[in-house]
């Protein structure tokens, strides 16, 4: 579970009385891990604990949804600063194709206004007129 759907299930708990056995033995584990507590009304809420934990589901979800990817490529060669901020990578778009990625690496210099990192094993020649006009747009 993710860190916005655990927010909205332990957000559904609070209050609602549940007869199912599971719902308790789940929250129970929970408490006692101290990723939620229960107050003395009843009501369940996630602890500063859990929240932590709920932000660090982010490299997870990263994780799982390139799994493929990840198990062909050996990531471990990014620096461990980077791989613990993998998830912020999440809303991105893996580009597949040699003349895909070109493309958009061209519409994204063309696009930048200050400033553009990249990361690649060759230039691109194709994309040194986009890089000349980037410089002429900044220094004006």
């Amino acid at each position: 579970m993710y860190r916005r759907e655990a927010q909205e299930a332990v957000g559904h708990f609070k209050g609602v009385e549940n007869n199912n056995p599971e719902v308790y033995r789940q929250l129970n584990r929970l408490v006692a891990r101290r990723i939620v507590n229960k107050t003395p009304d009843g009501l369940y809420g996630i602890t500063s604990y859990g929240r932590l934990i709920l932000q660090s589901l982010d490299v997870f979800k990263f994780l799982t949804k390139h799994r493929e990817f990840i198990l062909s490529h050996d990531l471990l060669v990014i620096p461990l600063e980077f791989i613990r901020r993998l998830g912020e990578l999440n809303e991105c778009e893996m580009v597949k194709g040699v003349y895909r990625i070109i493309t958009v690496q061209e519409k994204y210099m063309e696009e930048t206004e200050l400033r553009l990192w990249t990361m690649s094993r060759q230039i691109f020649h194709r994309c040194s007129p986009c890089l000349r006009n980037s410089r002429a747009k900044a220094s004006t």
